[in-house]
């Protein structure tokens, strides 16, 4: 029991800390940005924050699921809460790894499990940003070709992903390192390859950005 309490208070601890210095160190702009704030904004933000926070926690939860791990959406949403405080110190969010330990020590998955819960995350929000950007092209004159380019590479490499996963099962290897390889794959593809599991993951991530874009919108609206 203290141990799962504690995977809460020390984070939290953690990100208050870092918060506090960062505002320490920008105090006199912090003050007059405070003079001009609207609360309502505020208000609105850390709702929809608090809600796009807990359909991680849900979406996370459904991986798992897939990989026959029933973890609560509590616990799963602590999970992301850690990992994500992590981030705010180490770089190229490494800090997504702490969530392997966790499943590892509390519900007895494997670390290939773990990885491969995450891989599944990410892939569905590089391709739901991809998405959406691509959608936001319509509104975008003059758009620079690169800018197309950086869009269309990440659909078309989930695209191409997918394909793979499907083509998996047939492919088999002595040598012990491929065979991880194509076990954590085999992972990806029960976790993520459904029809059942595309809808649902697909959805919740479209729904999870737009409310991230919303909690952008109410933050510029409160200054």
């Amino acid at each position: 029991m203290y141990r799962k309490i504690s995977t809460i208070v020390i984070p939290t601890l953690l990100a208050a800390g870092i918060l506090g210095y960062m505002i320490y160190s920008i105090w006199d702009d912090f003050l007059i940005a405070i003079q001009h704030i609207i609360p309502l904004y505020l208000v609105v933000a850390v709702t929809i924050c608090l809600m796009a926070w807990w359909l991680r926690g849900w979406r996370y939860h459904t991986i798992l699921r897939g990989l026959d791990y029933d973890v609560g959406v509590t616990v799963s949403t602590a999970c992301i809460f850690v990992s994500q405080t992590v981030n705010l110190i180490v770089p190229a969010r490494l800090g997504d790894f702490v969530r392997v330990f966790i499943l590892k020590h509390e519900f007895n998955t494997t670390y290939s499990e773990g990885v491969s819960s995450l891989v599944v995350e990410r892939v569905f929000d590089i391709f739901t940003v991809a998405l959406l950007g691509a959608l936001s092209l319509v509104f975008v004159l003059n758009a620079p070709a690169w800018f197309t380019t950086l869009i269309i590479a990440p659909l078309g490499a989930g695209v191409l992903f997918f394909a793979f996963l499907l083509c998996i099962g047939k492919c088999s290897s002595e040598n012990k390192y491929i065979l991880v390889l194509l076990n954590m794959l085999d992972e990806i593809k029960r976790a993520s390859l459904s029809i059942r599991s595309v809808t649902v993951l697909g959805t919740s991530s479209i729904v999870i950005w737009l409310l991230d874009i919303l909690v952008c919108y109410a933050v510029v609206g409160m200054f």
